[in-house]
């Protein structure tokens, strides 16, 4: 697209070629390579191929035209007699000239304006809402659009209709806005907020000072190839919600369909599974609440870990830099000890993990449970063709370990899931 002073808008090629003449009053190009060309009682949609070839979509007379409203599908909005319409690019109308402006068109709905007010209709010519409205804002993404009234000079209140011409919420909120993850709506009234459904029924009321969207853990058994079944965590939104404190910036917790599970009191709150328990934090210090809001720990750590492959098992960070096991289910320390160090078997995904104490290793099991003492170098995953010949029936290899002999030098053991070790090359 070219334009040059005194003449206008038209098409050149890369090497200055005229492909459409500079006669035209304005230009515009959209995504789907079209270019509008319009002046006053001449129009053109032009397709781009390529640098040297064009076609010819559509030319018209109409006082203006214009894509903007329409984005990548083969539609425009005309203006005749000072109103607008809507058209196709074979010129068939499909919303006649009789609007005073085209706002937005959403699969086969417009939104419109008539006489000042806004309302919505359909590629049919139906009014699915009608023209009461100060202003429709753009639709949400599952259909809805928000409504505004005028209550005084640049101040609106905003309600919600559904695309079927119903409405759920009427204009007398500051906000309507659909959270980012899932289909609920954010709404506030004298600087409050709350939280409402797809339908408009309440599912927070307005008395937080802002409510935020907490994703949460989603668990589901899942075979692998070649492998046992095993937990795998999904991420999912929309059961619960952070409730911010109208005085301070401190959260509480949400889930939708059994009300406040936690005061807002914390710095921070993570869910660790559906129905509890949750970590939180104050005074810069972590603690585990179960799924009813009653406190299982005191605000003992300095971090809460939790790792995919261990959905019952979190890992403790305390003051002198130590490391414990909780139990998800109670919050209680699987082992009286403490480590210097907790690590999941680095390559695997089956759950053991390996605690660090005084620079030996020992194995632990899924649910936290040491299984060998604290003697080895290094305990890593390995693969094992075959079983040692002596292992049990019903047992299998889950790790190789590496301890020192007398003479410094090193031996090899495979360890099962009972902990109990057999030389590496006993098989």
């Amino acid at each position: 697209m070219a334009a040059k002073k005194d003449l206008g808008y038209g098409l050149l090629d890369a090497q200055g070629r005229v492909l459409l003449p500079l006669e035209y009053r304005s230009g515009h190009k959209f995504n789907d390579s079209t270019v509008v060309f319009h002046s006053p009682d001449k129009q053109k949609i032009i397709k781009i191929h390529s640098a040297e070839s064009i076609q010819l979509v559509l030319e018209a007379n109409f006082e203006n035209i214009s894509k903007s409203q329409t984005g990548n599908r083969p539609l425009f909005t005309f203006q005749e007699k000072g109103l607008w319409g809507l058209m196709d690019y074979n010129k068939r109308t499909i919303l006649p000239a009789a609007y005073d402006k085209i706002q937005a068109v959403y699969d086969n709905q417009i939104i419109a304006e008539k006489d000042g007010k806004s309302g919505v209709v359909n590629f049919q010519g139906k009014t699915m809402h009608p023209f009461i409205y100060d202003q429709i804002g753009a639709r949400f993404r599952n259909g809805n659009y928000p409504i505004g009234k005028a209550v005084s000079a640049g101040k609106r209140l905003w309600g919600m209709v559904d695309s079927a011409g119903h409405t759920l919420l009427q204009p007398e909120y500051e906000v309507v806005k659909q959270l980012y993850n899932c289909n609920f709506f954010l709404i506030g009234q004298l600087g409050k907020k709350g939280l409402v459904d797809a339908t408009g029924r309440v599912q927070i009321p307005v008395q937080y000072g802002d409510i935020y969207e907490l994703k949460h853990p989603d668990w589901v058994m899942e075979q692998q190839e070649e492998t046992q079944a095993r937990h795998v965590r999904r991420e999912a939104s929309g059961l619960y919600f952070k409730i911010r404190n109208t005085q301070n910036d401190l959260l509480g917790l949400w889930q939708i369909g059994k009300g406040e599970i936690l005061k807002p009191e914390f710095q921070w709150i993570e869910v660790l599974q559906v129905g509890g328990p949750y970590a939180v934090q104050k005074n810069d210090k972590k603690a585990l609440f179960n799924g009813a809001g009653q406190q299982l720990t005191g605000f003992d750590y300095t971090w809460l870990g939790f790792n995919p492959v261990r959905p019952n098992v979190v890992t403790a960070g305390l003051p002198d830099q130590k490391r414990t096991l909780l139990r998800l289910s109670d919050g209680q320390a699987i082992e009286t000890e403490v480590y210097d160090e907790i690590l999941p078997i680095r390559d695997t995904d089956t759950g053991y993990l390996v605690s660090k104490k005084g620079g030996y290793a020992a194995l632990h099991a899924p649910d936290g449970r040491r299984l060998t003492p604290h003697k080895y170098k290094a305990i890593h995953s390995c693969t094992v063709p075959a079983p040692p010949s002596t292992m049990p029936a019903g047992r299998r290899i889950v790790a190789c370990a590496v301890t020192h002999t007398t003479d410094e030098g090193f031996l090899t053991f495979v360890l099962d899931d009972a902990g109990a070790e057999y030389p590496a090359d006993d098989r």
